[in-house]
């Protein structure tokens, strides 16, 4: 009985696959895949804008460089917040710092 589960399982598993390349592939033949990256930048963390757009599913919804994020009002388009962590490595700001309290 044991046998019969293990080779259920490999054709499950294999029929999934098998239906998932498909899928890919013949997406790939009609050129609709690409790869679906998020907008730089952060969710900020207050609303404090007119969002752009409501109800977005993902960044890809959002005009220009507007973020998909949810606040208590739902899913919206915002623009993106940054940190200094965006622009500056852990040791360029451990520097800046160090220079500035130096002045």
């Amino acid at each position: 009985m044991e046998k019969h589960w293990s080779a259920v399982c490999a054709l499950i598993l294999t029929l999934g696959a098998f239906v998932h390349f498909n899928i890919v592939f013949a997406a790939e033949a009609d050129g609709i895949l690409q790869a679906i990256l998020p907008n730089p930048g952060q969710c900020p963390r207050l609303l404090n804008v007119v969002p752009s757009h409501k109800g977005c599913v993902c960044d890809e919804d959002c005009p220009a460089d507007h973020k998909c994020c949810v606040f208590d009002c739902g899913a919206v388009c915002v623009p993106p917040a940054f940190s200094m962590s965006h622009f500056f490595s852990s040791g360029q700001l451990l520097n800046l710092w160090l220079n500035l309290l130096r002045d």
